[in-house]
């Protein structure tokens, strides 16, 4: 499965994953002030601007293969704070910001069983990824947002 479909199921997973912890999510892929937010997501107390990452390998190969959050550089958290304070400025929200990133393991190929492997082909055809999840890793303020005030 290519980079495309690996982080658009990892996107998918991620906001069901956070729909089931009771966020609602407001937008997805949401592009502002040329930046792209994957996910933006709210709960009583928190508008949480989310980046994904996800990686076809096991949680425990992280160290190996480094983690999906370590691929959140310094450059992309300045890009994706712009991107915030964009939406925030364009968005009347009385609720805290946070930056959160969502990891997704999906199964590596080598672990999909003949079963696995005849629905990811019938996926295929219709252009719907499939994988199976392993693990999500939800790190809420996983960088800060300094000197907001709503």
């Amino acid at each position: 499965m290519n980079k495309a479909l690996v982080g658009r199921r990892g996107e998918q997973v991620a906001a069901r994953y956070l729909r089931r912890k009771g966020y609602d999510i407001i937008a997805r892929n949401l592009h502002i002030s040329h930046e792209e937010i994957d996910i933006i997501a709210v709960n009583k107390q928190f508008i949480a601007f989310v980046e994904v990452k996800s990686r076809t390998a096991r949680p425990e190969d992280a160290d190996r293969l480094s983690a999906p959050a370590s691929a959140v550089t310094y450059a992309k958290q300045e890009h994706l704070l712009r991107a915030a304070r964009a939406y925030l400025a364009q968005n009347h929200v009385k609720l805290q910001p946070r930056m959160d990133v969502v990891e997704v393991y999906l199964t590596p190929d080598a672990d999909l069983r003949k079963i696995d492997t005849f629905l990811e082909r019938i996926c295929a055809l219709f252009a719907y990824p499939y994988r199976r999840v392993l693990h999500i890793n939800h790190i809420e303020n996983a960088f800060g947002v300094r000197g907001y005030r709503p």
